[in-house]
C-alpha cells in the first residue's frame, strides 16, 4: 500500500507531499489543474520512463519518493535481489537530472532502475485510458487472460517457452547449414583452393624470421668472411696474436705471484681472460668455417622468403595468422561436407521438438478454456453490478496453424451489450463507456488474484454518465474494501463515494505556477460536488452534493 508521496520540481509542482491510507481516496480539480501529473509522478517512482521534459522549468533535478508497506511479494522480489529489509516500510526514490541521468534508492541504498520495474507489479496497478485502447486489440487479450489466474497459466507458459526456444534454434541451425547449393558448391570450392594453397606451402610459426636470417647470411658473405678471418688472425692465428701475447703475460704475471698476494690475484684473472679469449677464437673459428655460398640454396631460400610474403600479402596477415585460417577453412571445409548428414539430424530432432512443443501448447490451451469459463462468468456478474444487465461476454480462444510466443492460441473478447444484439468482436460494438465498464470489470475481478495493494484509475469514467456513473462508483467503494484506490474523476458520484478527497488546484505568483493539493473536509467536499455538477455553488448543487454524499455513506456502510 502507498502510505506517502513526496514530489519536487515535477512539471508544475515545486514541493508537493501527500499522505494515503485505505480504502478510496479520489482526486479532483479542474481541468490541467495538475491531477493527470500526480499519475504521472507514480509512474515514474516505478520505473516508467522519466525523461527531463518531467522536471519544472528553470529546475535542474526532479525528485520522487514514496513510501510502501510491504508484503511477501515484495519481500520474495527484493531478496532475489539479495536486499533484506530491516524494517516493514519500504522507500522509494528516484531523482532525475536535465542531463539525462537517474538515480534511484530504495531505504537509501542505490539500486539499478529495473528492479524498480521488477517491484511495480507487486506495488500499485495503474489503469490509464492507454488500458481502454489495449482491449481493442485483440493480441492483447490473451495476456489478459493469462494473467486471471497466474499459478494456473505462468508455469505452462515458462515451460512452453523454453521448448518453444530450443525449436526455434533448432530451425536457425537447419536454416543455417541448408543455404543455396549454388552457393554451397561455391563456397565449398573456394574453402577447397584455400586450403590446398595454406597446405602446400608446409607453414611453421617460426619460419619467416629464420629465412630472414638464413638469406641476410648468404647475402652478405664476403663480407662476413673477410672479417670473421680478420678476427681470428688478430686473435689466434697470426704472429703475435692476442692469445700469445696474452700468454706471455699471464706467465710473467705467474712468477710474481709468488712474492706478493696483490701479483697472484693478478695472475689469476689473467689466466680467466686467457680462456675466455681462446673460447672466443674457437667460436669465431667455428663460425668461419661454418660460412657457405650455394648459390642454388640462396635461391631456393629466396623463393620461400617470396612466398610467404605472397601468402601474407594475399590474406592480409602473418604466418600465424595463416596457420590459423588453415585451420579455421579445414573445420568449415569439414562443417560444410558434413551438413546433409547434420542436417538429416537435425530434421529428425525438429520434429521430435515438435513434439514436446504441441503437447506443451496443448496444455495451455486446456487451462486456457477452463480459466476463460470462470472468467467470462465473473465479468458478466460485474458488468451487471455496471448497469449492463443484458451483457454477455465470451472469451473466444482458436488454435493458431502455427505456434506462436504464447502457445497455439489466438484469443479475442467478444460481446454483446443489449437484450437480442448478437455477439461481435470487443473493439466493433463497444462505445467508449461501456469500453470503461469493461475494463472496470476486468480490473475488479483481476484484483482478487492479485497481491498488489494498490490500484489506480487515470479517469476510468471516460464517456459514463447517470446511472452508469453511479454503479461505477459503488464498484469502486466495494473494491476499496479490500485494496486501496486512488482514482481520478470528473464525475460527482464517484467523488461522492471518496473515504479520502483531494482536491487539486493552480495558481500563479509572481510569474510563476504553482500547484497545491488539499485534502477536504465535509463542506469542503460539498463546494467541490457543487463545481463538479455545476461549474459554481448554488443552493441546488449544494442539496444535490447533500444528497450525493449521504447515499454514498449509506452505501459504503452497507460494505461494512
Amino acid at each position: 500500500m502507498l502510505c506517502a508521496l513526496h514530489l519536487e520540481n515535477i512539471a508544475v509542482i515545486t514541493t508537493l507531499d501527500i499522505e494515503f491510507h485505505e480504502g478510496l481516496h479520489i482526486l479532483t480539480g479542474e481541468t490541467g489543474a495538475g491531477k493527470s501529473i500526480i499519475i504521472d509522478a507514480i509512474n515514474m517512482l516505478l520505473g516508467a520512463r522519466g525523461g527531463k521534459s518531467l522536471i519544472r522549468y528553470g529546475e535542474n533535478v526532479a525528485i520522487c519518493e514514496g513510501l510502501f508497506t510491504t508484503d511477501d511479494a515484495v519481500k520474495i522480489v527484493l531478496k532475489q535481489a539479495d536486499i533484506e529489509l530491516e524494517e516493514e516500510d519500504l522507500i522509494l526514490s528516484r531523482t532525475i537530472y536535465r542531463d539525462g541521468k537517474n538515480v534511484c534508492r530504495l531505504n537509501g541504498r542505490l539500486i539499478p532502475i529495473s528492479l524498480l520495474k521488477t517491484l511495480a507489479p507487486h506495488l500499485i496497478n495503474i489503469h490509464g485510458q492507454h488500458d481502454n485502447q489495449a482491449l481493442l486489440s485483440p493480441s492483447s487479450h490473451i495476456d489478459f487472460l493469462d494473467g486471471f489466474n497466474k499459478g494456473a497459466i505462468f508455469p505452462l507458459l515458462t515451460d512452453y517457452k523454453n521448448e518453444y526456444a530450443t525449436l526455434k534454434s533448432i530451425r536457425a541451425q537447419i536454416k543455417a547449414l541448408s543455404s543455396h547449393e549454388n552457393e554451397k558448391e561455391y563456397h565449398i570450392d573456394f574453402l577447397t583452393k584455400q586450403t590446398e594453397e595454406l597446405t602446400k606451402a608446409k607453414l611453421r610459426p617460426s619460419e619467416y624470421e629464420e629465412l630472414r636470417l638464413q638469406i641476410e647470411e648468404m647475402e652478405n658473405y664476403e663480407t662476413l668472411s673477410e672479417k670473421l678471418n680478420l678476427c681470428y688472425d688478430m686473435l689466434y692465428a697470426a704472429d703475435h696474436s692476442a692469445v700469445d701475447n696474452l700468454t706471455s703475460a699471464t706467465s710473467a704475471m705467474s712468477d710474481l705471484s709468488l712474492s706478493a698476494s696483490v701479483y697472484q690475484e693478478l695472475s689469476e684473472r689473467l689466466s680467466t681472460v686467457k680462456y675466455e679469449l681462446s673460447d672466443i677464437s674457437d667460436t669465431i673459428r667455428d663460425l668461419k668455417d661454418g660460412l657457405e655460398f650455394d648459390e642454388g640454396k640462396l635461391a631456393t631460400l629466396q623463393n620461400r622468403w617470396n612466398l610467404l610474403n605472397s601468402l601474407q600479402k594475399k590474406y592480409n596477415t602473418n604466418i600465424e595468422g595463416l596457420i590459423a585460417l588453415l585451420e579455421k577453412s579445414q573445420n568449415e571445409l569439414n562443417t560444410i561436407t558434413l551438413s546433409s548428414e547434420k542436417v538429416e539430424e537435425l530434421y529428425e530432432a525438429f520434429e521430435k521438438q515438435k513434439v514436446l512443443v504441441a503437447k506443451s501448447a496443448t496444455k495451455i490451451s486446456v487451462a486456457r478454456k477452463r480459466e476463460a469459463a470462470s472468467l467470462e462468468s465473473q465479468i458478466e456478474c460485474e458488468l451487471k453490478d455496471l448497469n449492463m444487465p443484458y451483457a454477455h461476454f465470451v472469451i473466444q480462444i482458436e488454435r493458431s496453424d502455427k505456434f506462436l510466443e504464447n502457445g497455439i492460441d489466438r484469443v479475442e473478447f467478444l460481446i454483446s451489450t443489449n437484450e437480442g444484439s448478437p455477439i461481435a468482436p470487443l473493439s466493433k460494438v463497444a462505445s467508449g463507456g461501456e469500453l470503461s465498464r469493461v475494463m472496470l470489470a476486468m480490473k475488479t475481478v483481476l484484483s482478487k488474484t492479485e497481491s498488489v495493494g494498490t490500484l489506480i484509475f487515470d479517469e476510468i469514467d471516460t464517456g459514463v454518465s447517470g446511472e452508469a456513473a453511479q454503479k461505477i462508483a459503488e464498484k469502486l467503494a466495494k473494491i476499496a474494501r479490500f485494496k486501496q484506490v486512488l482514482c481520478v474523476t470528473h464525475l460527482a458520484q464517484i467523488a461522492a463515494m471518496a473515504d479520502t478527497h483531494f482536491m487539486i488546484k493552480k495558481s500563479s505568483a509572481e510569474g510563476h505556477t504553482y500547484v497545491e493539493i488539499c485534502k477536504l473536509s465535509h463542506n469542503e467536499k460539498l463546494l467541490e460536488l457543487s463545481r463538479i455538477m455545476s461549474g459554481l455553488s448554488s443552493d441546488i448543487a449544494t442539496r444535490h452534493s447533500e444528497t450525493l454524499l449521504k447515499n454514498a455513506s449509506i452505501f459504503k456502510e452497507k460494505l461494512s
